[in-house]
């Protein structure tokens, strides 16, 4: 996983979460992403708005594929963030977010 980018827009979190693990596989696989701690919107899919009011702790990413997470910290703490495939999360596809003031 390519480690997620963010911004802060006062309390809210902009991720941006790119899969380049599937980089010459031959079956690319859509991976669960899941973060711990927090929940959030999902806001883009490679740049598209998209229009998703529910709240999530999870989103599916498809190979190559970037999205965009709106996230509202609400606890402090260094969480974690990774594919919910294990070997996927054993091989490096996880990512931790730092929540402090």
């Amino acid at each position: 996983m390519k480690r997620a980018v963010h911004r802060s827009v006062g309390c809210v979190i902009v991720a941006c979460v790119a899969c380049v693990a599937c980089r010459g596989a031959a079956l690319p696989r859509i991976h669960p992403i899941h973060t711990h701690g927090m929940f959030f919107r999902l806001l883009a899919r490679i740049g598209a708005t998209v229009d998703e009011p529910s709240f999530r702790d999870t989103v599916l990413i498809r190979a190559h594929e970037e999205v965009d997470l709106g996230v509202v910290p609400s606890d402090e703490g260094t969480w974690m963030m990774h594919c919910h495939i294990l070997e996927h999360a054993e091989a490096g596809m996880m990512t931790t977010i730092a929540v402090h003031e």
